[in-house]
């Protein structure tokens, strides 16, 4: 039922032809694969046709039948099966180039970090584990296995690998014993999804697969890249600032950064080491992480807009492939957990990786791993640096409206965004195609303000003119709307911000109901030109 192989006959590394495979030791294991896959349609060939007394020809697949009986025949015809493997000439052919050595020497040595080849290295990998690997890498990059999985399996929906089938296909079948259950490396570094049992589908994630097969490969869709001043001095340019990324220096900040960067260099446990970047919110947390790579000489990735907290063990593998920082906000590690309080647990502790974790909520700290490092703060950015900022990125909008200057001053001092928000409400407002007013400066900044379901927008509907009062209470409204105009001459031309913490001003209206309490507040929103809200208390 077989056909002798000329011996010039080369087979590829899948059964996809032209299929390239940048990694050396994954194209040896893809091969290995492919070359058992066949030896065993060719047995299946001869077990399902000349021993079934039936006629078939040699370009049929092999037919479909009882389960049963062929689990039952998998030792009824061991020995012949042995035998055929050597002396067909097709599966004996087959038979010898799986023998034949793997690759050694310089193009290993030299293989980049994040492939299958260092992967072997770095975990130590077996024989088996790496034909078990390689074959859960199969359907990712070979389309066409799909068909010889199922004819293989006896089974037309069961298209994919399993253990059961890697042990079958194996040479030593009680070798695969120990890649069953979370124990094994491969599961617990999350490049081979966790297979409970024989039949369970072997598969690896798309993005691990293409960096196992491709380590030269850019990043994947989900991830990003982070990319920041080098660490220490001064490495803020307001010129050259990126929206997410914007740095600003602060000498508090350079010193946690220094003291992180000893202990990460000194710490022994290869598990995951969680560095907690808190911050208020809105501030660039991940900027942490692009300095301590740079720092390291390291690449710094995080989750792109849109990837589900599920997809966050997929990730850590990646980042750990590629030798990468890992930057998350803190609720992708707790999406999923029902109790607020409860502790966060890591999704891959045996993952030696750097993961910093922004956190915008100080009582979230206490939820982290006990061994996470003591975390790196960012403190609110100040009236000057916000001032500065504000006028670093409107540029040429304060060369084209001078009057435009006093109202970026109030903008600092009324709204405290953080560097990203400054720039990007900057960049909404360079889209304008005109000089942005003072107007447009303060509706971009209220756009990003969000004070939550309890806040309710009210219109102010009447002037200073409409409301009627005593000369007494007139006064004192006149001058809360001075003291409102002029915060910000008194705050930081007058220095006493510093005093005062940059606090706003309180004022508060006692009466019956009916005298104007409402009323007064509305005319003082429309008089300073700020937004009045009803706060349900």
């Amino acid at each position: 039922m077989s056909t002798p192989v000329p011996s010039t006959h080369r087979v590829p590394m899948s059964f996809s032809p032209r299929l390239a495979i940048e990694d050396p030791l994954a194209a040896h294991w893809l091969r290995d694969v492919t070359l058992r896959l066949r030896r065993e349609i060719c047995w299946l060939w001869r077990e399902r046709g000349v021993l079934a007394g039936l006629t078939m020809p040699v370009s049929a697949l092999p037919p479909f039948t009882d389960r049963l009986a062929a689990t039952l025949d998998l030792a009824r015809y061991d020995e012949e099966k042995r035998a055929f493997f050597v002396q067909d000439a097709t599966a004996g052919y087959l038979t010898q180039l799986l023998e034949q050595s793997r690759p050694e020497g310089r193009e290993l040595d030299q293989a980049p970090r994040g492939g299958f080849t260092w992967l072997a290295r770095e975990l130590a990998l077996t024989p088996v584990d790496c034909f078990v690997l390689a074959l859960a890498l199969s359907p990712g990059v070979d389309g066409a296995t799909a068909t010889v999985f199922a004819a293989v399996q006896n089974d037309p929906v069961r298209a994919f690998p399993t253990l059961a089938l890697a042990q079958r296909l194996w040479d030593v079948p009680e070798d695969v014993l120990g890649l069953i259950g979370p124990g094994h490396s491969l599961c617990r570094h999350g490049v081979l999804i966790e297979a409970n049992d024989w039949d369970a589908a072997l598969s690896v994630h798309a993005p691990i697969a293409r960096q196992l097969l491709y380590p030269s490969s850019p990043l994947p869709a989900s991830l990003e890249h982070l990319q920041a001043g080098s660490f220490g001095g001064s490495a803020f340019d307001m010129a050259q600032a990126r929206e997410d990324l914007p740095l600003v220096d602060d000498p508090v900040i350079d010193q946690e950064l220094e003291l992180t960067l000893a202990r990460l260099r000194g710490v022994e446990d290869p598990g995951t080491i969680v560095v907690p970047v808190q911050g208020p919110r809105g501030a660039s947390l991940s900027s942490v992480a692009a300095r301590l790579a740079g720092a390291l000489s390291v690449e710094a990735v995080r989750p792109a807009a849109g990837v589900r907290p599920s997809e966050l063990g997929g990730l850590c593998t990646l980042a750990w492939l590629r030798g990468a920082i890992l930057d998350v906000p803190v609720s992708m590690l707790t999406a999923d957990m029902r109790e607020h309080d409860a502790p966060i647990a890591l999704p891959l502790r045996a993952l030696p990786l750097v993961l910093t974790v922004g956190i915008d909520d100080p009582t979230a700290l206490k939820r982290l791993p006990s061994e996470a490092l003591p975390a790196i703060h960012i403190r609110p950015l100040s009236y000057r640096t916000r001032l500065a900022l504000w006028r670093a990125h409107l540029g040429n909008a304060l060369q084209q409206s001078p009057d435009l200057d006093e109202a970026v001053a109030d903008t600092a001092r009324r709204f405290r965004h953080e560097a990203p928000v400054i720039v990007r409400v900057c960049r909404t407002l360079a889209q304008l195609g005109r000089p942005p007013r003072a107007g447009d400066l303060h509706a971009a900044c209220r756009a990003d303000v969000d004070l939550g379901e309890l806040a309710q927008r009210l219109e102010p509907r009447f002037q200073l003119a409409d409301l009627m009062l005593p000369s007494k209470q007139a006064r004192q409204i006149d001058e809360v709307i001075r003291a409102v105009g002029s915060l910000t001459a008194v705050h930081y031309e007058w220095g006493t911000a510093r005093a005062w913490n940059e606090s706003g001003l309180s004022a508060l209206f006692a009466g019956a109901a009916g005298t104007g309490k409402t009323m007064a507040a509305e005319v003082i929103a429309a008089e300073a030109d700020m937004p009045l809200y009803r706060i349900d208390l």
